[in-house]
């Protein structure tokens, strides 16, 4: 696929108008053609930015300055200029030139729109060029449960707070309890319940500490998966029953990515962390660990890290929705191909 043609779909899917195997192929062009990865980076965290929205206020007050600023240059212009009517033949003719692609043409009036706000605005409330430095803070909201307050260089801080220790997003107010998660070699998994299985299919993994649902001190359970297929594991109870457990996984490029945890989750109702590899986040936009990339199938915002491909993992942060397999996570997770 050529280059303006993958450029062009990944415009167009922002609207949701692309045909899922054109975006693939797009896609796949983009994962070896640096020029287009960024430039899908660019029009993915475009697309993701909130529509920006002037207060009742602020309209009502500039269109009256609008209006009464064009009556007085009228009136000055009206004793200093001929205004008769100029012939059409003596106007410039109107150029037929296309410098850019016709899809590109609603972005462009977007973004001037948004450049015409926010240049008129700042002369309406006194900010002159200079002041563009120091303006204060406008808070844009991007989720139920954070904000982000974005300063004139277009830094990023949130609220809520972050652990100062460690920089970790503290838990949500109505964050629920964990669901019932153990960890095996590395991976989230979630209990589906009893099952019986053919013991020449068991593949060992490394025995797994937990209490599970009781108030009893962790114990250590035999861990197995289940043939060569990596999403479904057992346990070995102490009554010799085996226990069923499935990873949890998103989706990203028709591919099947898994939760990752870095510690170990010794009962039921304790969250995953990221992997003891990642620092935590002190921003929402994923900074300095990871940087948006854009959206998995379901079309939650992922992160990369710096300079990497989401095909070999990516990161989500929380306040997801609820019917997220990440929803409630107080903490930034990662998902890896399963």
């Amino acid at each position: 696929m050529e280059c303006l043609k993958a450029q062009q779909l990944l415009s167009e899917a922002i609207d949701g108008e692309v045909a899922e195997a054109d975006l693939a192929e797009a896609r796949a062009h983009c994962s070896e053609c640096e020029e287009c990865s960024r430039l899908m980076a660019a029009v993915e965290r475009i697309a993701a930015l909130p529509v920006p929205a002037a207060a009742p206020m602020l309209v009502d007050t500039l269109i009256a300055l609008g209006a009464q600023e064009a009556v007085d240059v009228r009136a000055s212009l009206a004793d200093q200029i001929d205004t008769a009517p100029v012939a059409d033949e003596y106007l410039p003719a109107k150029s037929t030139t296309r410098f850019l692609p016709s899809w590109w043409e609603p972005r462009l009036t977007a973004l001037a729109a948004v450049a015409a706000v926010v240049v008129v605005g700042l002369v309406a409330t006194g900010i002159g060029i200079g002041g563009m430095l120091t303006p204060k803070q406008a808070t844009v909201s991007m989720s139920e449960d954070t904000n982000v307050e974005i300063d004139g260089g277009g830094a990023m801080t949130a609220a809520p707070p972050t652990d100062g220790a460690t920089g970790s997003t503290k838990a949500y107010a109505d964050a629920s309890i964990a669901p019932p998660y153990v960890v095996i070699d590395g991976l989230v998994y979630s209990p589906t319940g009893q099952r019986q299985v053919e013991v020449s299919s068991l593949v060992t993994a490394t025995p797994v500490l937990t209490a599970l649902d009781t108030a009893s001190d962790p114990v250590s359970l035999p861990a197995f998966r289940i043939g060569n297929t990596p999403g479904n594991a057992v346990l070995l109870m102490p009554d010799d029953t085996y226990l069923g457990f499935s990873a949890v996984t998103r989706a990203f490029g028709g591919r099947t990515f898994a939760l990752a945890s870095g510690s170990l989750l010794t009962a039921y109702g304790q969250w995953p962390v990221l992997p003891a590899q990642f620092q935590a986040p002190t921003a929402p936009d994923g900074s300095p660990t990871f940087s948006f990339f854009g959206k998995d199938d379901a079309g939650v915002l992922i992160y990369v890290p710096a300079g990497g491909q989401p095909t070999a993992g990516f990161a989500v942060a929380p306040g997801t929705g609820p019917s997220d397999p990440a929803a409630g996570n107080p903490n930034w997770t990662w998902w890896q191909p399963l």
